[in-house]
Formats: C-alpha cells, sequence, structure tokens
C-alpha cells in the first residue's frame, strides 16, 4: 500500500515534511524552502532548464511546484 498521507516529523529544532503527492499545483507563499535529498540527487527545472542537485532553496513568494 502506498502512503497517502504527508509524514510529519518533529525534531529539535526544525520539522520534516514528506509529502504523499510527488507533484502539487503551482503555488506561492511566505514561507522559504529548503528541500534536500535524501537518497541521490533532485530534478529540478529552473526557467526551462534542467539541474540535478543535493539540496536548493526557494526564497518566499516565489511561484513553484
Amino acid at each position: 500500500m502506498t502512503n497517502t498521507k504527508t509524514q510529519i516529523e518533529y525534531f529539535h529544532n526544525h520539522i520534516l515534511l514528506i509529502p504523499a503527492y510527488k507533484t502539487p499545483d503551482i503555488h506561492s507563499h511566505l514561507a522559504s524552502h529548503l528541500i534536500i535529498a535524501i537518497n541521490g540527487n533532485l530534478k529540478c527545472v529552473i526557467e526551462n532548464e534542467s539541474i540535478e542537485t543535493k539540496m536548493i532553496c526557494i526564497a518566499s513568494d516565489v511561484w513553484h511546484t
């Protein structure tokens, strides 16, 4: 059975969210995202250019998905 619920892990100084969905609708918000690959690299597309990286920070109020 696949995970249909977002997993939330609470630590001393941060919260880890492991989403059940893989591709959310495009959105923006007041919080910045720091996204870190747990295994391998992240595959990101930025302005039609594809990159692979271990982590990325998306600033607040930036449209993303």
